[in-house]
C-alpha cells in the first residue's frame, strides 16, 4: 500500500494521468482510513481525487479531495501543511474550470493560508498570484490586477521571473480593456522572455494558447492588422478550448469587419454566434447552480456523516467507561472485602493463640497450687513453665507485668461466660447481647466496688467504654475486644484513650491496664 501511494504521488508530480489507477487507489485510501495516520489517510484520498480529475470525473474529484481536508489533524503540530494547501490548489482549480469563481476563491485563500503554514514561499505566491483568476471571472479587473502584481513582486523577490512572468496573461487582458498598448508591450516582451512556455520556433505550450488571441488583439489595437490575424489565426490552428475559440472567432470579426471583407464577416458572424451558444451553455447560469449544489450537497452530507460517526464513537466510549468503572467498583469491593477477611482471620488467630496459652497458664497454676506442700522439684519447674507463659502473655498485652492480676482473677477466669467469650473471640465471632448480659453479671458478683467506680456518674463513660474496662480487668486483649465489639482495632484503641482520660486523667490508651490493674487493687483492698 505504501508503494502504490508513493507511485501516485510520483506520477501527480510529474503531471503524469492517473487514469485507470482508481480501483487500486480505493484499496489504498480503504487501507489508510484504517491503519494510516492523519498524514497518510489524507494523502490516500487525495491521490484518489487526482484520479478522477483526470478522468474528468469533477464531483467524484471534489468528493475526495474534500475528504482528504477532513482527514488532516490542523491541531497536531506535524501536520503535513504541504500537502493540504496543494489539495485546496486542486479544488480551486476544478472550480475554475467550472466557472464558479466564489467557491474559488474559497480554496485559493485556503491553499495560500496552507502554503505559508507550511513555509513554501514558492507554493504560496503561485497560489496568492491565482487569486486574479476568480476576480477576472468576477470582471473585478482592478482587484485581478492587483494579486496579479502583487505576487510578480513577490516571484522576483526571491528570483523567480519565469513564474512571475507566467501572471502576465491577466495583465495583458486588462491592460487591452483599457487599451493601455504601451504596458501591453512590456508585458508581452517580459512574458516571451522569461515564462520559459515558449519552444526554440516560438510555439507556446498546450494550454496556454489563449495568449496567441491576446498578441492578436493587441496587433488589432495597434493597427497591425494583418500581425493580428495571423495569431488569431495560430490560436485556431492550436486546438483551443471553448473559450479560446470563441474569443478568437470574435477576434477574427472585429477585425474582417475593419478590412471590410464581407465573405469573411459573414462566416466569422456565424462561427461566432455558434461558439458563444456554446460557451453560454457550457456556463449557463444552471450549470454553475448545479456544480454549487453538488459541492454543498456533497459537504452537507459529509457532515452528517462525520457527526453520526462521532455520536457513534461517544456512545461507544461511554459505554466502554461505564464497563471499566463498573469493573473497577467490583474490583475494589473484592478488594476490600478480602481485606477485611484477612484482618478477622488474623484476629481470630492471634485470639486463639492467647486463649490458649492462658488456659495453659491457668492449668499450670493449679498444678502449682496443688503441689504446695510438698512436691519441691515439680513446684520449682511449674514456676519456671508459669514464667515462660507469662512472657509469651505479655506479648499480647499493652501492660507488661500481669502477673498480679492473673493471680487475682482465677476464679474468674474459669468462669463458662470468660471461656465462651475467648473462644468466640478466636472464631471471629461477635458477642450477643445476652454474652454482655452475663459477662456483666458476672462482674456485678465479683467486681462490685470496681463496677461502681467505671459506672460512676462522674467518669461519664459510655457503654462500650465500660465493656472495655471490664475486658481488661478480665484480661481480654485489644483484637479479642474488636472482635466481641464488631469494632476496628483503631476504635478499640481509641475507646482505651477515652476512658482512660475519664477515669484518671491519662493521655493514650497503653497506661489504661496498669491504671485498671491498680484500681481493681485498690477496689479489691477495700
Amino acid at each position: 500500500m505504501h508503494y502504490h501511494l508513493l507511485y501516485a504521488q510520483a506520477m501527480n508530480k510529474t503531471y503524469h494521468s492517473l487514469s485507470g489507477r482508481d480501483s487500486v487507489l480505493q484499496e489504498v485510501v480503504d487501507y489508510y482510513d484504517w491503519w494510516g495516520n492523519a498524514n497518510e489517510c489524507m494523502t490516500a484520498n487525495y491521490m484518489l481525487g487526482s484520479v478522477y480529475r483526470d478522468e474528468g470525473n469533477t464531483p467524484l474529484a471534489l468528493k475526495y479531495y474534500r475528504d482528504a481536508t477532513e482527514k488532516a489533524d490542523t491541531a497536531s503540530a506535524d501536520c503535513d501543511y504541504r500537502i493540504l494547501c496543494r489539495i485546496y490548489g486542486q479544488i480551486a482549480d476544478l472550480f475554475n474550470v467550472q466557472r464558479a469563481p466564489r467557491l474559488q476563491l474559497e480554496a485559493q485563500h485556503k491553499a495560500v493560508d496552507y502554503a505559508w503554514k507550511a513555509k513554501d514561499t514558492v507554493a504560496a505566491t503561485i497560489f496568492y498570484g491565482n487569486l486574479c483568476l476568480p476576480y477576472h471571472m468576477l470582471n473585478m479587473m482592478d482587484s485581478a490586477l492587483y494579486y496579479s502584481q502583487k505576487a510578480a513582486i513577490m516571484f522576483k523577490s526571491i528570483d523567480r521571473k519565469d513564474l512571475a512572468a507566467g501572471l502576465l496573461p491577466i495583465d495583458i487582458s486588462v491592460y487591452l480593456r483599457n487599451q493601455d498598448y504601451n504596458s501591453i508591450k512590456s508585458a508581452i516582451a517580459e512574458y516571451e522572455r522569461y515564462s520559459n512556455y515558449f519552444d526554440q520556433s516560438g510555439n507556446i505550450r498546450k494550454g496556454k494558447e489563449i495568449y496567441y488571441y491576446y498578441k492578436g488583439s493587441y496587433y488589432e489595437g495597434i493597427g497591425k492588422l494583418d500581425s493580428a490575424e495571423l495569431y488569431y489565426r495560430k490560436t485556431l490552428q492550436s486546438h483551443p478550448n471553448l473559450n479560446a475559440k470563441e474569443a478568437v472567432c470574435k477576434g477574427l470579426l472585429s477585425l474582417y469587419q475593419q478590412l471590410g471583407n464581407v465573405d469573411s464577416i459573414s462566416k466569422y458572424s456565424e462561427l461566432y454566434c455558434q461558439t458563444n451558444d456554446s460557451a453560454s451553455f457550457a456556463h449557463s447560469a444552471d450549470e454553475i447552480t448545479r456544480m454549487h449544489s453538488i459541492y454543498n450537497y456533497d459537504a452537507s452530507e459529509r457532515k452528517a456523516i462525520l457527526h453520526e460517526r462521532k455520536a457513534n464513537t461517544y456512545r461507544i466510549l461511554l459505554s466502554l467507561i461505564v464497563l471499566i468503572m463498573v469493573l473497577a467498583g467490583y474490583m475494589v469491593y473484592r478488594f476490600i472485602k478480602r481485606q477485611k477477611q484477612l484482618k478477622i482471620q488474623e484476629l481470630a488467630e492471634s485470639n486463639t493463640a492467647y486463649t490458649s496459652l492462658l488456659a495453659q497458664y491457668v492449668q499450670t497454676q493449679e498444678d502449682l497450687n496443688s503441689a504446695k506442700h510438698g512436691f519441691d522439684n515439680y513446684r520449682t519447674d511449674k514456676e519456671k513453665a508459669i514464667q515462660e507463659l507469662q512472657k509469651a502473655l505479655s506479648l499480647y498485652q499493652e501492660e507488661t507485668n500481669q502477673q498480679k492480676r492473673w493471680d487475682a482473677s482465677q476464679a474468674m477466669l474459669h468462669d463458662p461466660i470468660v471461656i465462651r467469650m475467648h473462644k468466640m473471640a478466636g472464631t471471629a465471632c461477635k458477642a450477643s447481647e445476652e454474652e454482655w448480659r452475663s459477662l456483666n453479671k458476672l462482674a456485678l458478683n465479683n467486681l462490685g466496688v470496681f463496677l461502681d467506680r467505671i459506672c460512676d456518674e462522674k467518669a461519664n463513660l459510655t457503654e462500650n467504654e465500660i465493656r472495655v474496662c471490664i475486658l481488661s480487668r478480665l484480661q481480654f486483649i485489644s483484637s479479642e475486644m474488636a472482635v466481641l465489639l464488631g469494632l476496628s482495632k483503631q476504635r478499640i484503641t481509641n475507646i482505651k484513650a477515652n476512658a482512660n482520660k475519664k477515669l484518671f486523667n491519662r493521655a493514650g490508651a497503653q497506661t489504661l491496664d496498669t491504671n485498671i490493674n491498680k484500681l481493681a487493687g485498690d477496689s479489691e483492698s477495700l
